[in-house]
């Protein structure tokens, strides 16, 4: 339990710091894979928009089970705020384990992320 008086889980975030062509983009999104499978919402924030196309494309070809991935950056958004879309897409996400890739930038612009109810 945490000092919120809360017993639900609180969200963590882990940072990993490694060389160019080590394996993080593929080891997070084999942690991803396998934490939404039990149920778990993943948020894979990235710093461009092209790694996030690369890594969506490689985490829905190793999708087996039919987790939901979902990319929101300006390309895929069209018109508006991405930050609106992800807002949007947060309250009304499923209440199954999934993926979401979101850029850094997106996320730092983000009113809230763990408490959507406020």
């Amino acid at each position: 339990m945490d000092i919120s008086g809360s017993s639900k889980p609180r969200p963590s975030i882990h940072i990993v710091n490694a060389l160019a062509g080590s394996g993080k983009t593929y080891q997070a999104i084999t942690y991803a894979l396998k934490k939404a499978e039990q149920g778990e919402k993943i948020c894979i924030l990235q710093p461009t928009v092209e790694l996030i196309d690369q890594s969506y494309t490689d985490a829905t070809a190793r999708c087996s089970n039919g987790t939901i991935i979902t990319r929101i950056h300006n390309g895929v958004v069209g018109y508006g705020s991405v930050s609106s879309a992800i807002v949007e897409y947060l309250k009304n996400c499923a209440s199954c384990g999934e993926i979401l890739f979101i850029t850094h930038v997106a996320f730092m612009t983000l009113p809230y992320f763990d408490r959507k109810n406020e």
